[in-house]
């Protein structure tokens, strides 16, 4: 849950009112918070605790990967009235095979008679909650499909396989090895590439290594940064971060 204030500046970060809907409040969050994993590029410990995932989201006024952004938002639900709790789903790689257990955090939400799963940390997927049920759902990122099997859920979005989803209601703390995994191990996405996003009312902007991706009415453009302070404007211009990190020419310098 969070304070009366924490509520206060969530709500006004989003832009968005306390009547809102689940739908509302997760488009809201899409287009406000990044998918960043910048801590992880420059070796900033990402802990995962109730008051560090929300001084970073409220107070640094910065995004995060799947662990923090879901988590903030499910404090944000729960204040607001929802029934929801965290869950966890394995990830399929390009190969097609699903990874580990908690590989990755979403939410299981009441909104009336209809449970849903809303998500707002995994970069470029389903902009409204899906409906848990099997069958085909249209979104404006495409079409979702869940299908259930045995005590999970399988979703396919236009036909491939991306998440294995288990319902089952877990504690943050659950998390914590696969979060840890994701910040030190060669193989994880997040340790091998950068990465800054968000949704917009026409597509998509990422900062993804040392390149600005602008994706526009399904069209994209991209232009190469080529300086630390050119990254830095562009962080501040788009994601309204400003980074305190002082090894960002290094390492762009690394990237070209």
């Amino acid at each position: 849950m969070l304070t009366p204030t924490q509520l206060q500046r969530y709500l006004a970060r989003l832009g968005v009112s306390p009547r809102s809907s689940l739908a509302e409040l997760q488009l809201a969050h899409l287009y406000a918070l990044p998918f960043e994993n910048l801590d992880i590029t420059f070796k900033r410990p990402i802990v995962l605790s109730h008051e560090a995932i929300l001084a970073k989201l409220l107070d640094e006024h910065r995004g995060g990967f799947c662990y923090e952004l879901n988590y903030g938002f499910y404090c944000l639900l729960l204040s607001l009235g929802f029934e929801a709790s965290l869950v966890q789903a394995r990830v399929f790689n390009p190969s097609g095979a699903p990874g580990t257990d908690f590989d990755h955090l979403l939410l299981k939400v009441k909104e009336g008679s209809k449970t849903l799963l809303a998500d707002v940390g995994f970069g470029d997927s389903f902009l409204a909650p899906l409906t848990l049920a099997t069958g085909e759902q249209q979104d404006r990122a495409g079409v979702f499909t869940l299908t259930a099997q045995q005590e999970k859920w399988l979703m396919q979005r236009e036909g491939k396989a991306e998440l294995l989803i288990d319902p089952t209601p877990r504690q943050l703390q659950a998390f914590q090895a696969m979060a840890d995994w994701h910040q030190s191990a060669e193989a994880s996405p997040f340790t091998r590439k950068s990465i800054c996003s968000k949704a917009t009312a026409t597509g998509r902007i990422s900062l993804s290594d040392n390149t600005l991706l602008v994706t526009k009415d399904k069209t994209r453009q991209q232009w190469p940064i080529s300086n630390e302070s050119q990254y830095r404007q562009l962080l501040a211009e788009h994601f309204g971060i400003t980074l305190p990190f002082a090894d960002i020419a290094q390492w762009l310098a690394k990237c070209h």
